[in-house]
């Protein structure tokens, strides 16, 4: 018995346990802003049990979209993305942001001044709190996420800390990736910037905690992404 078990466990390593794909976007365009939300679901099934994650914002509902149809400078606007575990099973998360112009042309680094700019101004932490802070810290050699829960590598946020995975459980969520948009006050630092259309898409994914080693971890993740965005929206 102890054998097939065994035999069982080799077969299902490499594959991707599951995952979901949410994007939550933000879009400015003449000064009003309009959040889309797109998913894409990839659940295969063991044991029977699922994975399946789901990308929630509370404050966002509660109060950032009325404040992000009058939008203007020096505004706040409340948006907390979090992922929660609706599935059956505990996983390991990571999420990525991906900024995009009006036409959904990706905004990258190095290419567009806007870039450092959009990312400024996405903070985590409580407004005006000792924690206020962006989420990303930008002035190093390489970005470095400044929200303790989260880990930023080649792009992603892990949801680890010193290297290790934290383990979401089944109807856990994790803490929020940012908190807020904050408008400059300066017509300056606004103009060019968020006066133009602009998403800010949020990725949010998930593999079984089961896997073993940092490798097939990654590997999981990677599958992930060219299984779920392969009939994205």
């Amino acid at each position: 018995m102890s054998g097939r078990k065994r035999k069982t466990s080799r077969r299902r390593l490499p594959y991707v346990l599951g995952a979901l794909l949410l994007a939550a976007g933000l879009l400015i365009m003449g000064g009003t802003l309009a959040y889309f939300r797109g998913r894409d679901v990839v659940t295969n099934r063991t044991a029977s049990k699922t994975i399946e994650i789901l990308l929630t914002e509370l404050r966002w509902q509660e109060s950032g979209r009325e404040k992000a149809a009058r939008m203007e400078p020096g505004m706040v606007i409340e948006k907390d993305p979090c992922v929660y575990n609706n599935g059956e099973t505990s996983v390991y998360v990571r999420m990525k942001l991906v900024l995009e112009d009006a036409e959904g042309n990706e905004i990258v680094s190095g290419e567009s001044e806007r870039y450092e700019s959009l990312l400024a101004a996405i903070y985590c932490g409580s407004v005006g709190g000792a924690a206020e802070k962006p989420l990303l810290a930008l002035s190093g050699e390489a970005p470095v996420s400044q929200n303790p829960a989260f880990e930023y590598e080649d792009g992603w946020f892990y949801y680890r800390t010193d290297g290790v995975y934290t383990v979401l459980a089944p109807e856990e969520a994790t803490p929020t990736l940012f908190d807020f948009v904050k408008v400059p006050v300066k017509k300056a630092e606004y103009n060019g910037v968020f006066d133009q259309g602009y998403r800010i898409v949020v990725v949010a994914q998930a593999v079984s905690s089961e896997l073993a080693g940092e490798e097939a971890v990654r590997q999981a993740f990677e599958d992930a992404t060219s299984v779920a965005e392969q009939d994205a929206p």
